[in-house]
């Protein structure tokens, strides 16, 4: 899909994913401020039709769950996962109820790209889940 059209309305948008199904589309917000490292709560995901109206500018978290800089995001099935600062959510479109599947401790690791042997912190997520799996 390719449009030239603007939306207006939003903070700092860092990624767009589009819902087959649902015909909509779904933007990872930062907010207001660009700090993509600051954890500060103020992330969310809106929801945008195809003609560019925001749907729902705050569809998510839900109640009770905190987004800090949502990054990139995917739509699955019914489901939308969403990569945040330390983290990746996966929430269901439906219910809005989600799950955050925190990531592991840092570590170390050689990067064997640059010929020098530089270290890098590196984390791991472990974000396996079967399609069907009852996560909530």
């Amino acid at each position: 899909m390719l449009s030239e059209k603007t939306v207006t309305g939003l903070g700092h948008v860092e990624s767009v994913g589009y819902d087959l199904k649902g015909k909509v589309f779904y933007a990872s917000d930062f907010g207001a401020a660009l700090k993509p490292a600051d954890k500060d709560g103020k992330g969310k995901i809106a929801k945008i039709s195809l003609d560019g109206k925001i749907l729902d500018a705050a569809f998510l978290p839900a109640k009770g769950q905190v987004l800090n800089k949502p990054k990139g995001n995917i739509i699955k099935g019914n489901r939308l996962w969403v990569t945040d600062i330390d983290s990746v959510w996966v929430f269901d479109l439906k219910t809005k109820k989600g799950k955050k599947k925190k990531a592991g401790p840092e570590r170390d690791t050689d990067d064997k790209r640059g010929g020098g042997g530089a270290r890098k912190q590196r984390r791991d997520i472990d974000f396996t889940l079967d399609e069907e799996e009852d996560v909530f």
